[in-house]
């Protein structure tokens, strides 16, 4: 039996971090306890005992040198002691002779159902003195320990366990453990092999390599709801057909139809529910959840630890940091994978420098200039805030968010599209007046507007997102501020607006 240095407090406190719960245990205790084998010898011993008494097992005195001398006829234990007689065997344990005791296997493996692969028949087992040898597995060890095979069957019983589920591997194993359950005169759990989780070469995944995913997913920010999602579509699925559930949503989807064979462990499937569990959390921020709030404190921790206060401060202009980083998020929720990478993608928001601006380009669509989109810009940018009109008829804009911003775009390429179109020569004199010539300026205006529109989005994603991909450019306006994107672009408010 193998101990690691705080392996079980390491254990118990990645359980509680993916948001397990138990009602028994070594640190809450309950009425089936005690919770750890070492604590449970004595129980081991009596019913190894029994098993003597009984004559379903039998002390083996075989030294390993004695075994190791007799391998060139037998390719492991021999059955030797199988036939001691009882009184003799009692006598040399008495004396002090070093023994473990083995379980005296029945000829023929006895049937087991299994809610995986089915039921399995009874097979005649022992054929040759060899097979022999390799069935009658060791019980209690010389050092009064228990192997595997004796402590799960034996705690299983005690703790009332009435659904054993494990690795494929341990099919094999299944038939010794309801030999034993079966000389006790106990009843059989049902039983139920998953596949193994393996890599994608499809070699196994040890323990050791999962224990170390699991810390290495916490320190990158592993949402516990992604992680739980995915380990628990290992190998079995939702009937209803939806993968993105959180822990109560699995209890109450989750059925014993497993999935025949191994499973591949792919991190882009962990990966795709880190996003779509960050974007259910990121929608939930100012609900008054914890989750929630505890992955905004991650991204606003990841803020100050990845960026220059003087930059970023320079950016709020004296507004909350929290509440900025809450826009950011509930603006790009979609595109929220882990801290570092998300804060990358949106480092504009807090870090601009202007030898990151994309270099001008020679022109932003169809014939509109540098000059021209620039001066869209300022026009945009430098819109007075207004109260809104009492007849209701011209569009004003009255405050800096999103749908004003666009509002206002639309307007300010739609007047540069018609004064484009006055200055030609091409509008009619009486709107309306020739049906013909109205609709054609009409078309022209929208097709004008329509460049104009693509143009602006352009220059104002190079120049206020350094080109990068994220929000709508009207929406990185109103999270950035008037302020923010009049220093962005060059513009000087009070010159702009005169």
């Amino acid at each position: 039996m193998r101990t690691v240095a705080d392996a079980e407090v390491r254990l118990l406190d990645d359980l509680r971090w993916a948001g397990l719960d138990w009602d028994e245990g070594p640190d809450v205790g309950g009425p089936y306890g005690p919770y750890k084998q070492t604590e449970r010898l004595e129980l081991y011993r009596k019913h190894a005992d029994m098993l003597l008494q009984s004559g379903a097992a039998y002390r083996c005195f075989c030294t390993a040198d004695q075994m190791q001398a007799r391998m060139n006829l037998t390719t492991g234990y021999d059955g030797a002691c199988r036939h001691v007689p009882r009184d003799q065997s009692d006598e040399l344990a008495a004396s002090g002779h070093a023994y473990v005791v083995r379980l005296r296997r029945p000829d023929k493996n006895p049937e087991f159902s299994d809610l995986v692969y089915g039921r399995t028949k009874g097979t005649t087992r022992i054929q040759t003195v060899s097979e022999m040898a390799t069935n009658d597995i060791i019980l209690l060890k010389t050092s009064g320990m228990p192997t595997y095979h004796f402590a799960n069957v034996i705690d299983d019983h005690y703790m009332k366990i009435t659904h054993v589920i494990r690795g494929a591997e341990w099919l094999v194993s299944t038939p010794l453990h309801v030999s034993l359950y079966q000389a006790f005169g106990w009843t059989i759990p049902a039983f139920a092999h998953v596949g193994l989780l393996v890599d994608a070469d499809g070699s196994k995944l040890s323990k050791r390599n999962l224990a170390t995913n699991i810390q290495n997913n916490r320190q990158e920010g592993t949402l516990p709801e992604a992680l739980v999602n995915f380990l628990a579509l290992l190998g079995w699925r939702n009937p209803d057909g939806n993968d993105i559930m959180e822990l109560h949503e699995l209890v109450g989807k989750f059925d014993m139809k497993f999935t025949k064979g191994n499973t591949i462990v792919s991190t882009a499937k962990l990966h795709f529910m880190q996003k779509e569990h960050a974007a259910r959390l990121i929608r939930r921020i100012g609900a008054h959840d914890s989750k929630a709030e505890a992955l905004l404190d991650a991204t606003v921790a990841g803020v100050r630890e990845l960026f220059q206060p003087e930059e970023y401060e320079l950016v709020l202009q004296g507004r909350d940091l929290r509440s900025f980083v809450t826009a950011v998020m509930k603006a790009d929720d979609l595109n929220y994978t882990y801290v570092r990478p998300y804060l990358e993608r949106n480092r504009y928001f807090f870090q601009y420098r202007p030898e990151n601006v994309p270099a001008p380009r020679d022109s932003y669509g169809l014939m509109v200039s540098l000059e021209d989109v620039a001066s869209l810009a300022e026009e945009l940018v430098a819109r007075p805030l207004l109260p809104p009109p009492e007849d209701g008829v011209l569009f004003v804009q009255t405050s800096w968010n999103e749908n004003d911003i666009a509002k206002a775009l639309e307007h300010v390429c739609a007047a540069r599209a018609w004064k484009d179109i006055v200055h030609a020569g091409q509008c009619v004199s009486k709107i309306g007046t020739d049906g013909v010539q109205a609709s054609t300026t009409e078309a022209r205006i929208v097709i004008e507007t329509k460049r104009y529109r693509s143009a602006l989005h352009r220059f104002l994603r190079d120049t206020l997102a350094l080109g990068l991909p994220g929000p709508s450019s009207t929406k990185v306006m109103e999270i950035l501020g008037r302020e923010e994107c009049e220093r962005r672009l060059g513009i000087h408010p009070e010159d702009a607006r005169q």
